[in-house]
This record gives C-alpha cells, sequence and structure tokens, in this order.
C-alpha cells in the first residue's frame, strides 16, 4: 500500500494511523522528511511493537534516543554535518566557512552539529543565510555571502533551491565551493 504525506506532517500522521489501524499494514517502510516522521513518533512509542524502517529522512532526533521499533539506515544529519565540516576544511587554508540553509526542523538538525564541529575547532561562521523551500530567488542571501568572503560554504538545501543557489552563487561571483 502507498500514502502520499507531501512531506506534510499532519498528513503523515493521518496515513500511519489509517496504514496501522485501518489498513493493518505489519510495518511501515517510509518517511522522506524529517519532521513528518518526527510527527508520527509519539504514534510509534505508543505502539512499539509495530516495525518503521525510515525512507530517507535523516534527523538524528528520529533515532535518538533509540526506539526498539524505528529503524533508521541512512547517515542521520549529525554524521552529515560533520562530514560537510570535515570535508570543507581539507581545503588548504580554508577557514571562513559560510552556511546556507533552510530554517526547518530539517535544516536545524544539520546546522546544529555542523555549528558544534566548528567550534569545536575554533571556527564561527563568516555569515548564516536561509532560504526557504520555494525560494525562487537567492539575491539578498548571495549578497551577505559574497560580502563575507568564505572560503567554503556549507549548502544545506534541498535540490531545487540547492539549484537556485549555485545558479545565483555563479551570477554573484561566488567561488567558495558549496559543500552539500
Amino acid at each position: 500500500l502507498v500514502e502520499d504525506d507531501a512531506c506534510d506532517p499532519n498528513k503523515t500522521i493521518a496515513a500511519t494511523k489509517k496504514l496501522m489501524s485501518q489498513d493493518k499494514v505489519f510495518m511501515i517502510h517510509g518517511g522522506w522528511c524529517s519532521g513528518t516522521v518526527m510527527a508520527i513518533k509519539p504514534e510509534l512509542q505508543r505502539h512499539p511493537e509495530f516495525p518503521y524502517m525510515v525512507l530517507g529522512a535523516a534527523s538524528t532526533a528520529i533515532s535518538t534516543p533509540v526506539q526498539t521499533n524505528i529503524f533508521h539506515p541512512v547517515a542521520t544529519t549529525a554524521t552529515v554535518a560533520r562530514s560537510m565540516v570535515d570535508f570543507a576544511l581539507s581545503k588548504p587554508g580554508a577557514k571562513r566557512i559560510a552556511i546556507i540553509s533552510h530554517s526547518d526542523e530539517w535544516g536545524k538538525s544539520h546546522i546544529e552539529p555542523a555549528l558544534a564541529e566548528l567550534k569545536a575547532r575554533g571556527i564561527e561562521p563568516v555569515e548564516t543565510a536561509y532560504l526557504e523551500r520555494g525560494s525562487t530567488d537567492a539575491t539578498s542571501q548571495l549578497l551577505r555571502l559574497r560580502a563575507a568572503k568564505p572560503d567554503a560554504v556549507l549548502a544545506i538545501l534541498y535540490p531545487p533551491e540547492l539549484t537556485i543557489y549555485l545558479r545565483d552563487a555563479n551570477k554573484y561571483g561566488i567561488k567558495a565551493p558549496a559543500i552539500t
């Protein structure tokens, strides 16, 4: 059975309850958006006998603390964020790191561990800008990033907004590599 939650927490809760109680499935394999999986986590806690396999949602909060019926086989956002910082700082002389991200749960779940990793290395981001989902222009964000003169930019964006960022970065002459 397939239910489309459209990455909407309310639709996810309704679909999960329907699949569990009405359709009586034995497990669910789904959840592409971290916010929606977090929305159904309380329902899954009430039914510890019901297995849930995460499809692609990556927020560390999904599987921390460990819940016996949630299986999280993808790299968490904390792992990804630390890897992004490692890669950004692998460029010789890289010290000026900027961040552009979504401000939603998914974005925050990357930004917080990235900031912690940067802080542990004695680095503060030179700029943090937010580009919301559905944006079609990143001019104001790019002008702020260009003024900050980063050595690398952590681009914590979904593919459509990443495309907008890369297009506008080229337009405004930002040469810093985007780590995404």
